[in-house]
């Protein structure tokens, strides 16, 4: 029997519900609480990202030449991200199953 994959949707709503939280939180909250735990989580992280925005924009007011170095570190350390997930994900499977079937 072949399974047909969904199409990804176009509509904003639809996409919010599809992203849903890990399901260790699912097993233990209601619909309701996951809006409320989403919510909270979101407001923390911009809430966090509003006084970073601050502390850079200081920073750079200050000496402008800070402003080369932000770039860099804002571009590489994602790229750094992706590469170590990309490389390094399921490798430790990969050695204990080769370690497995080496030996007796």
């Amino acid at each position: 029997m072949k399974q047909t994959q969904k199409r990804p949707s176009h509509n904003p709503a639809e996409q919010v519900r599809e992203h849903k939280l890990p399901d260790s939180l699912n097993q233990e909250l209601s619909g309701r609480h996951q809006g409320k735990v989403g919510g909270s989580l979101g407001f923390c992280t911009w809430f966090t990202l509003s006084l970073f925005h601050d502390a850079v924009g200081g920073l750079i007011k200050s000496d402008p030449e800070w402003r080369t170095v932000i770039f860099c570190v804002v571009g590489i350390a994602p790229l750094l991200a992706y590469l170590a997930l990309r490389f390094g994900w399921g490798t430790r499977r990969e050695l204990e199953e080769s370690a497995t079937q080496t030996t007796p």
